[in-house]
């Protein structure tokens, strides 16, 4: 996934940098399903953007997100985020470290997705700019009940119904699946709040192993 933010005007040298920086990241990009998300995305910062990692002028940042979906539905999605944030000062140059943890339990069979990521963040200043970049190393780990599956061997014709003490056939179903994330972000914001411009692109799973449940 990935996102670029153009707000109020930019001069030429500043386009051209941008229109770059998004041309690198929109090479061999697509998607190929739905990510962990909220509502109010600006309430996520570390997952929003990597680069916002110690963006605060708190002496650190705690965040926490609770969403739940489809109530209707016999299992309704809950999605849970916690993250921690904090700016560095290392040898006078600005650091950040920070943590995020993402939750997600959906459909009946209890498919739950757990993401733990490390945050670094670093930033410079440049005239009435703040330029930061940020990366989130971390593990993806997924659980599904595989329990009250049922797949096409399992279905007796005769009373046209699945039976669950049939056998499935299926040895190469496993129940946990790991995998290494990456992400990566940047951001260009001014300095005087007052102003609104701002410039940010993200570039999500930059690597991103197999986590399927299929031997």
């Amino acid at each position: 996934m990935i996102f670029f933010i153009f707000i109020e005007n930019v001069s030429l040298p500043f386009r051209r940098m941008i229109l770059s920086i998004a041309l690198l990241f929109s090479i061999s990009i697509f998607i190929s399903a739905q990510d962990i998300h909220f509502t109010q995305i600006h309430a996520s910062p570390l997952q929003t953007n990597p680069a916002n990692t110690g963006i605060t002028h708190a002496n650190f940042r705690l965040v926490n997100n609770y969403r739940n979906q489809w109530r209707t539905i016999e299992a309704p999605f809950n999605t849970i985020g916690v993250s921690l944030d904090k700016g560095l000062k290392i040898r006078n140059q600005d650091f950040a470290l920070g943590g995020l943890v993402l939750h997600d339990v959906s459909s009946p069979h209890q498919l739950s997705v757990d993401r733990f990521f490390l945050s670094v963040g670093y930033s410079k200043y440049y005239r009435s700019h703040q330029f930061s970049v940020g990366i989130q190393p971390g593990m993806v780990y997924k659980n599904i009940n595989t329990a009250n599956l049922t797949f096409n061997s399992q279905f007796d014709q005769t009373t046209g119904q699945f039976d669950l003490r049939l056998p499935s056939y299926e040895d190469n179903l496993q129940e946990n699946a790991t995998c290494f994330d990456l992400n990566f972000g940047i951001l260009q914001h001014p300095i005087d709040v007052r102003q609104r411009e701002i410039r940010a692109g993200e570039l999500d799973r930059v690597f991103h192993g197999h986590s399927r449940f299929l031997n």
